[in-house]
Formats: C-alpha cells, structure tokens, sequence
C-alpha cells in the first residue's frame, strides 16, 4: 500500500468513527434545551439622572415588577438596569444600552437567575420598542438556578406586556418555581 492509499484509509476510517459517534448520541442530546417563561405587565422606567434628557452617554435607568407563570400566577420579581453606552449608534436614533436583568424567584433570597448583556433601544424609549426581540446570555444562578448558563430571549409585545425565555444549555426544563 502506498502512502497515498494508506491516507486515504485513515481519513475514512476516522471520519467512520465520527459518524459512529455522532449516531450513537443519545435522541435529541444535540440542540435541546430546557426553558422557562417568565411573563410580566407594562413597566415603569425611571431614569435615574433627573438633570438628563435620556440620551445621553451613562444614563441610567431602573425598574422593578412582579413576574408571573403563563397563567397569570406571581412567581418572583424582575429588577433590572439599563445603562446607556452609545448615542446615535448603529444608526441616528438608536441608542446601545447595557443591560443587567435579576430574575428573583419565591421570596427571591435564593432561587436567582442573572442576565446581562447590550441591545438597541430606540432613542424616545426608554425600552426595546414594542414588537421587538433581543437575546442575552444567562451570567449564572444561584439556588435552584445554580450554575445556570445559555440564553435569554426577551420579546415586548404588542399590548406593551412581556415575555422573557429562558433557554438552559444543561436542557433541564422548569415548568414550576
């Protein structure tokens, strides 16, 4: 056998292994995951810098709010702040905004889930605009939530309420907090 042939026998025979081990995954291991919706009403926004029109570099703003299950259940609290990082950016009229989101379950001293990251808001907003969608990575949790890593998917709706998902990458599912 040549050194050409005794390469190609290799490479098959490696990329037979891959295919064994990609076939013998567990059904559905591969790009399942767990998730939570947590919903809640319009919310309040309070700029924290009274002398600020709202867009301007470093604003801050605040808001907290009750959450609850699909059904309508209260099921924790929302705290949340959003700091402006950039004006007028991607475009005029848009504004990034940082954003840190503690999802606080029960009597929320334990069961914790943070998210953080940037979005684009529109600059006469003090929110996404309604309709909108923007996803954030999960930072961590602590209780029930510990460990806790993957994504947010937050969605303002058209009624101005909010649905916020939380997609674990360990793909546990929580149906109940």
């Amino acid at each position: 056998m040549n050194n050409r042939s005794h390469t190609l026998s290799v490479s098959a025979l490696l990329t037979s292994l891959l295919l064994l081990v990609v076939l013998a995954a567990p059904v559905g291991a591969v790009g399942e995951r767990g998730s939570l919706a947590i919903y809640h009403d319009v919310v309040v926004v309070t700029l924290t810098n009274a002398s600020s029109d709202g867009h301007q570099l470093g604003d801050l703003r605040v808001t907290s709010t009750e959450t609850t299950d699909e059904d309508g259940q209260v099921i924790g609290r929302l705290e949340a702040t959003l700091t402006t990082t950039a004006v007028d950016v991607p475009a005029v009229g848009d504004e990034i905004r940082i954003s840190t989101l503690v999802f606080s379950f029960g009597d929320g001293d334990v069961d914790q889930v943070v998210v953080g990251g940037s979005a684009r808001y529109p600059a006469q907003g003090p929110t996404i605009a309604t309709g909108n969608v923007t996803t954030r990575p999960i930072l961590g949790g602590s209780g029930r939530f510990e460990g806790a890593a993957g994504s947010a998917v937050t969605e303002h709706l058209a009624d101005g309420s909010w649905v916020h998902t939380l997609y674990f990458s360990d793909g546990e599912t929580i149906t109940s907090v």
